[in-house]
């Protein structure tokens, strides 16, 4: 008997050797396309701004590991963001749109509670004169 457990112990263990590490739990697939619903929140230089819907882009979303990158596209300009996935947010991010001399110092979101395919985020652009325009946005995959 005692026999027989060693050597099912050590097939066991040779098993496991042979197959190698176990294989990180990759991040959800955000691959593909998505729907960012942008509105405007406030601007330094009006004050008395309301929030108000503003630009809405369609995102053709690429993924490597937790890296992603969107190219944006609307009626008016178009765009890019980038960011890393960390604990089920985007993070770290920055955005640049067709229009703009500068990226977006705050771009991040992170999808609702339970949801693959909706979810709400910021973005923030601060200018050379000190101005800071602030922007939320509902991202929703299509």
């Amino acid at each position: 008997m005692k026999k027989t457990v060693r050597t099912a112990t050590g097939a066991l263990i040779g098993a496991l050797l042979l197959a190698g590490p176990a294989a990180a739990q990759s991040p959800a697939d955000y691959r593909g396309e998505w729907k960012l619903a942008f509105t405007s929140e406030s601007s330094s230089g009006e004050p008395n701004l309301k929030p108000a819907p503003w630009i809405t882009f369609t995102a053709t979303v690429v993924q490597v590991d937790s890296t992603l990158g969107g190219a944006m596209r609307s009626d008016g300009p178009s765009g890019q963001f980038g960011c890393r996935l960390r604990e089920g947010a985007c993070t770290a991010g920055r955005m640049r749109l067709s229009w703009d001399d500068q990226e977006w110092q705050v771009f991040q979101f992170k999808l609702d509670s339970g949801s693959a395919t909706k979810g709400s985020g910021r973005a923030e652009i601060r200018y050379p004169d000190g101005q800071i325009h602030k922007y939320t946005f509902i991202i929703s995959r299509l």
